[in-house]
Formats: C-alpha cells, sequence, structure tokens
C-alpha cells in the first residue's frame, strides 16, 4: 500500500519481484544490465522500487 497524493488515499502497489541467476556470467547481456542498474529502469523507482541488484556467484553452479 502506498498513499497518492493525487487521488488523497492508499492505492495497493503489485508487482513481480524475483532473480535471474547467470552461473556463466552475463555475457553480451553485460552492458544491457550495467546500463539496467544505473539508471533505475523498473516499475516503482520514484517510490524506491524497482532496484536491481548484481551479485557475483561464488564458485560455479
Amino acid at each position: 500500500m502506498r498513499y497518492s497524493g493525487t487521488q488523497k488515499q492508499e492505492v495497493e502497489w503489485h508487482g513481480v519481484t524475483g532473480a535471474l541467476t547467470l552461473p556463466y556470467g552475463p555475457g553480451p547481456l553485460w552492458p544491457l544490465l550495467a546500463a539496467l542498474a544505473w539508471t533505475h529502469l523498473g516499475k516503482g523507482t520514484v517510490f524506491g522500487l524497482g532496484q536491481m541488484l548484481i551479485v557475483p556467484m561464488d564458485g560455479h553452479a
């Protein structure tokens, strides 16, 4: 739930969450992933949502 100043009421916030594991690394996707993380592209980024976190894996899958 969040409060909408425009609507003067609480509004439900729907979305999807998840993880993507790339056991062999991002390959040619790394520039796109870096750009998405840097620009905070995603739903609700104005509200602090849509965060993408890139974490290296330890070991191999």
